[in-house]
């Protein structure tokens, strides 16, 4: 049940249980007329046996917790453009990121069949721009581009900052402010 019951309701199933079971009812039978499982009466009427199932429940949660890190991890490694995908749908379509106004809030999108799965991106990237050389990593070939085929590449660091968007001067950004209120257009901040 999604709800608890009132204290003192609690504490009269569980008297109620304890005569029943005395009478020798099975923990099913008992569990029937209150319409809860069998365990859930093993729980109200052997403390040992609760504290083991919060326990077992407790380490479960842990477990399954831990095996889903392992799986990742496992998976990271044996596929080193999850990051680099995950990374790149993280700031194209996500408005919290810190990086989305230079990609996703630009209008940079993820080609829609790589956006929607991991290995028909690792497919196309290995397809056509073979594996990972030492020391790069993946670049837009148009940097106003969208990360569509046609349009990656690998790159060096250096490449990358060459390839980089012309920084706007404060002298320039004022002078292209004063241009868009003379046509009657206010600018963004």
């Amino acid at each position: 049940m999604g709800w608890k019951l009132p204290p003192e309701v609690a504490l009269g199933r569980v008297e109620e249980a304890r005569v029943l079971r005395e009478q020798g009812l099975s923990y099913r039978a008992i569990g029937k007329r209150f319409d809860v499982s069998m365990s859930v009466v093993q729980r109200w009427l052997k403390p040992a046996y609760a504290e083991r199932a919060r326990e077992r429940n407790r380490q479960w949660h842990v477990d399954k917790r831990e095996l889903k890190r392992e799986r990742n991890r496992a998976y990271r490694a044996a596929h080193p453009l999850f990051t680099t995908w995950t990374g790149i749908k993280w700031r194209c379509t996500n408005p919290a990121a810190d990086s989305y106004p230079d990609y996703g809030g630009r209008g940079i999108t993820l080609h829609e069949p790589w956006s929607a799965s991991f290995a028909a991106f690792e497919d196309w990237v290995n397809g056509n721009l073979g594996s990972r050389p030492d020391g790069m990593t993946l670049d837009r070939i148009d940097n106003d581009g969208n990360y569509e085929p046609g349009n990656l590449r690998w790159a060096t660091r250096r490449e990358q900052c060459q390839n980089a968007r012309a920084k706007v001067s404060n002298a320039d950004a004022d002078k292209l402010r004063a241009q868009l209120r003379a046509a009657g257009l206010e600018p963004c901040v």
